[in-house]
Parts: C-alpha cells; structure tokens; sequence
C-alpha cells in the first residue's frame, strides 16, 4: 500500500472532497516535459495481479488547443510515458498521489461536428518494457548460468536486473528485497522468447514477486507465505470510514481436485507412475462422492520423475495444493487511491459471514468523485 500523507487519507475517507488528476508527460528517460491538469476529461487505471503487465490506463483529454493531437515524434507519441497522478484538496493544498509510470501504447484523436475535440490515450505500466510484445524479446539464444566461469553460483537478483538491464530498465531503478536464492541450473531463451518471461521464472525460483510500483521501479520481493500472518493494511467494514460498499462472496471450485496422477518416464514411454487420492468419506471432497482428476504435466510421462518414490512424493505435494478452494469477494468501496495489488485486507461483513483476511488479487479506479472503485480480493482455503 502506498505510504500517503495523513492529510491526504483524512480527505479520502472524509465525506466529501475535491478531486484532481495530473499527467506528467515524460520522455523515454523520464524527464518531465509537460504537465497536463484541467484538460482532463475522465479515465481510469485498472491494476491486476495476475496479469503480466498490471497497471493500464486510459485518459481523455481536451484537445480544443490542438496541443495533444498525436503525431509521428511529436509531443504525444510512443516515445513517450506518462506517470498518472491522482490529487485531493487538503487543508495544505492539492496533495498527489501516483497510479504508476505507462507507456503509451494507443492513441486516438477526434471532432465532431459541434467544434469538440478529444484526445484518448491508454497505454500500460513499465512491464511492456519486458512482455515480448513489439518490446521486450531476447535477440539471441541467451543463457542464464547458476554459475559464471569461476565456478561462483549466480543470484537470482543480479540475474534479474542483468535483464532488466538489457531491456533499458537500469540499475537506480531496481528497489530489491534481499534474497539469497540462485539459479539453479542453466536456463535457456531463444530469440524472439521474452525477457518478462525469464524474469518470472527465476522470480518464481525464490517464491517473490516482481513488478512496476507506482512510481515505475522494480520491484522485487517475497511472497508472503500465508497472509493469515500479515496485518492487514486496511479493513473494509460496513462502517462509513472504512469506504466500504458491499460485495459478493464467490466459491471458485475450478482449481479442486481429490485425486493426482502422476507419471515419468520419457516424452514418448511412461517408466512409473503414483496416485493420491483422497478416499476418506468424512471428508467433504472424499473421492466417493465423485472424482475429480488432476493429471500433473497434462497426463504426459516427465523425464524428471524417475522412480516412484519420485512420483508418490510429487503426487502427494500437488494433492496437498489442489485440495483447496478459492473464496473470492468482489467487492465495491469508495475510491482507496493508496492500494498496491497483493495487499492483504481484511473484510468485515456479516451480513455474507465474512470476518477474515485477503489478498487483493485486482481493482479499478475511477476518476470520478462519485464512482465507486471495484476489486477482488481472495482466499485459498484448504479442504480437509
């Protein structure tokens, strides 16, 4: 969550207050070149956990002056960013928050027959630096080593920011939890693959996670393990203050197996093979109500699994994952400005039975001082 000033989450939470948006016209190196305030018309930014690129954004914007109409190396064009900024009246003044740093990706430029004329422009934070779409892909075959020629295991940071590096993205850039996993083994990437792609991988290797925050660094950090232990940075209740406007409480059954396959052996031959099952008829997932099958690696035999102890233990790991149950709240509330996804919050609401804490999966804000902002937050429950 971002860290405001008091004043500002006083008038956030407050019953009325007045609302501004800034962009920051940025060049490629993110020097500021212009600011573009009372032109706004409307937008929005969408932050999503589970999508590779999190933040986008779209704005509108009045283009009577003629000033934002885009064109080829001209003032709004693709060589550009924007970092997006969202302000509240205070008793000291307007006081901004950021929403993130974007590329801009689309823009259109339109009139009308009454004399109007509007700009939108709608873009997505830093990662498309990364994604493999247009920007972002490896040149040539690269290697990431688990050790330089001295024999020195490599860091999963530094083999991250050696990336990041290549893809423009530099060093005063990178805000790093400390982190004392390595790569492993070799990985390989060929030309055209991307390098977000990479990222994630070895990311994943040391369990953290890694993204653009509001104010377009890297950011690179632990997952948290179990959110049951981790305060919640904000409590949703059907209290005033706390923004809160209700929501629904959703099962999500689709990610439920009681029973794993598992398999190794070559790409064509399957050597051995392991079940885990869950036969218990006291339990409310017990396979004699009905199977639900999990074929690890798509059914197909892993080269890595050799014998079948190593099937049994692999069998047994993915039942002890897939026995759990997705509890999403998709929720309304006033506009909470300050919110990072993968926040833990917690939601009060006994009207639905929910007094627990979740990890906000995704959310979209408005700019408007009447909207509401939307989002979902999230549970895995484990099924016994």
């Amino acid at each position: 969550m971002y860290n405001a000033p008091a004043p500002f989450i006083t008038a956030m939470i407050g019953p009325s207050s007045r609302l501004y948006a800034r962009l920051d016209l940025l060049d490629w190196n993110e020097t500021l070149i212009s600011r573009i305030e009372s032109e706004i018309i409307s937008g929005s930014v969408s932050v999503d956990k589970e999508r590779d690129v999190r933040r986008q954004f779209n704005v509108e914007i009045d283009n009577s002056s003629g000033n934002y109409t885009w064109s080829i190396g001209g003032s709004i064009w693709i060589d550009k960013r924007i970092k997006f900024h969202i302000g509240l009246w205070t008793p000291t003044g307007i006081t901004y928050v950021p929403l993130g740093v974007f590329l801009i990706e689309e823009m259109v430029a339109t009139s009308k027959p009454d004399g109007t004329r509007v700009t939108t422009i709608s873009g997505g934070d830093k990662w498309k630096l990364l994604d493999g779409q247009n920007l972002g892909c490896f040149l040539d075959t690269t290697v990431i080593k688990a050790k330089n020629d001295a024999g020195v295991a490599t860091p999963v940071a530094d083999a991250i920011k050696l990336i990041a590096s290549a893809a423009g993205i530099p060093a005063d850039q990178c805000v790093f939890e400390s982190c004392s996993t390595v790569v492993p083994y070799d990985l390989n990437y060929t030309s055209g693959e991307a390098r977000g792609k990479a990222i994630r991988e070895l990311a994943d290797l040391a369990v953290y996670d890694c993204y653009f925050d509001v104010d377009g660094k890297l950011r690179f950090k632990p997952k948290a393990a179990d959110i049951t232990q981790v305060a919640p940075c904000w409590v949703y209740d059907k209290s005033d203050a706390t923004l809160y406007a209700g929501s629904e409480k959703v099962l999500d059954t689709s990610g439920l197996y009681n029973r794993v396959l598992v398999i190794g052996g070559s790409a064509q031959t399957a050597t051995v093979s392991a079940l885990a099952s869950i036969d218990d008829p006291n339990s409310p997932i017990s396979t004699t109500k009905g199977v639900r099958l999990f074929r690890y690696n798509g059914g197909s035999p892993n080269p890595l699994i050799i014998t079948t102890q190593d099937a049994q233990n692999r069998a047994d790991y993915e039942l002890q994952q897939h026995s759990c149950i997705v509890e999403k709240h998709r929720f309304s509330c006033w506009q909470n400005y300050l919110h990072e996804a993968g926040d833990v919050i917690r939601i009060q609401d006994d009207w639905i039975g929910t007094d627990d804490v979740f990890e906000l999966v995704r959310f979209n804000i408005d700019l408007s001082t009447s909207g509401l902002m939307t989002g979902e937050a999230q549970r895995i429950r484990k099924v016994v």
